[in-house]
Order: C-alpha cells, then sequence, then structure tokens
C-alpha cells in the first residue's frame, strides 16, 4: 500500500495539480516556463517536478541547458497509469485557482485543486487503505472489526473512520448498537465515483478477490 500513498501525497498538493494542469494542455514545458506561469521560484518547481518523476507522473529531457518537462504517458496498466489516464482529462479542463483564491468549479469545469486535494488525502495514509481493504471484504464492518483485522487502538480507528467518512469514502449505516459502515455508494460528482472505483479496484486486486 505504500506506493499508493506516496502517489496520492504527491498529487495531493495545490503547487504540483498546477504544474500537472499546465501540462496537460501543453506538450511540453521548460522548467522556466513552469516557473514563470506559476509564479514560483526555479529551485522550487523543480523539487515539485522531481518528486512528480520520481513517483512515475511526469517525465523530463534535457536539451542543452533547458529541461522540458512532459506528463508520462500512460500506457500501461498499472496503478499510475490507470490514475493518470482519469486525472489528465478532468485537469485539462478543470478552473485556474489557487488556494488563496478558490471560486466554485462548475461540474463542466471539472474540479478544482481543492476538490482534488479533499479526495486525495483519504488514501495519504495507510491505515485508511488497509481500513477501505477490510470494509470491502465484509457487507458491513465496524470499529471493533478494524480493530481487531488491524491491531488499531479504539482511538485510532474511530479518528480514521471520522477521516473516512468526512470524505465519502465510507458511509454510515444505522444499526441499534454500535455503528457499522460500508464502502461508499453514492457520490456528489461523477469524478469523485471514478476514483473510488479506481482506488478500490486497484485494492480488490492486491486482496486478491472481486
Amino acid at each position: 500500500m505504500s506506493d499508493l500513498v506516496r502517489l496520492f501525497r504527491v498529487l495531493a498538493s495545490a503547487p504540483r495539480l498546477r504544474v500537472l494542469r499546465l501540462l496537460t494542455r501543453n506538450s511540453e514545458c521548460t522548467v522556466g516556463q513552469l516557473a514563470d506561469r506559476l509564479s514560483l521560484s526555479l529551485p522550487l518547481v523543480s523539487k515539485h517536478l522531481a518528486l512528480l518523476r520520481t513517483n512515475g507522473v511526469v517525465a523530463t529531457r534535457r536539451e542543452g541547458r533547458r529541461v522540458f518537462c512532459r506528463l508520462t504517458e500512460p500506457e500501461g496498466e498499472a496503478f499510475t497509469d490507470t490514475l493518470l489516464k482519469w486525472l489528465a482529462p478532468l485537469l485539462r479542463r478543470g478552473p485556474d485557482t489557487t488556494l488563496e483564491q478558490v471560486w466554485p468549479a462548475s461540474t463542466s469545469l471539472g474540479p478544482s485543486e481543492v476538490d482534488f486535494i479533499r479526495a486525495f488525502t483519504a488514501y495519504t495514509y495507510e491505515r485508511r487503505l488497509e481500513m477501505l481493504g477490510v470494509s470491502l471484504q465484509r457487507p458491513q464492518t465496524t470499529v471493533t472489526d478494524w480493530m481487531d483485522a488491524l491491531r488499531m487502538s479504539p482511538q485510532a480507528a474511530r479518528r480514521q473512520t471520522r477521516k473516512l467518512t468526512a470524505r465519502n469514502v465510507l458511509r454510515e449505516v444505522s444499526a441499534p448498537a454500535e455503528p457499522r459502515y460500508q464502502p461508499a455508494r453514492a457520490f456528489a460528482f461523477r469524478w469523485e465515483a471514478q476514483l473510488f472505483t479506481i482506488v478500490t479496484a486497484e485494492l480488490r486486486r492486491r486482496l486478491g478477490h472481486t
């Protein structure tokens, strides 16, 4: 699961999402062009690019003293490829926003950076992915189930349950005694449902069941 966590942590960043948005709208950009467009320093852009490249999201090539960047071509069936095939079109048509000036994105424009960050942070902690994996194997799951299956403390299990329900990854099912949870079934936006499907399909694959 650690590779999924690293990827989502890299993507859950406003500056890096803005880099990717520019790259979806241009076949290639130099590091200098990205720095100018984003009003960031060259060292900072280079740091963001290094993280994106290490995680297979961006490719670079050098031509003389200039470094050109582009999105990695998602040609395979690996999780990163599947995620990029989904993410690139959404970024391309999404609004140009920053964390300092965020306006609600229309459904025709697609999600904003803040929307993406909120969704991605559901998967930036390995324990949350493990909890979701457990819930995929049961009709309903309780906090006690997660404590037993993953050797979690009551406090940790409840805390991560709150985070997963707040991000619409889990939904609470009414129960007379201890609350029970199921993987989410209804989403406000289609892109949220698509992301959930991509993540849960990968978890099911790794868990060895369909």
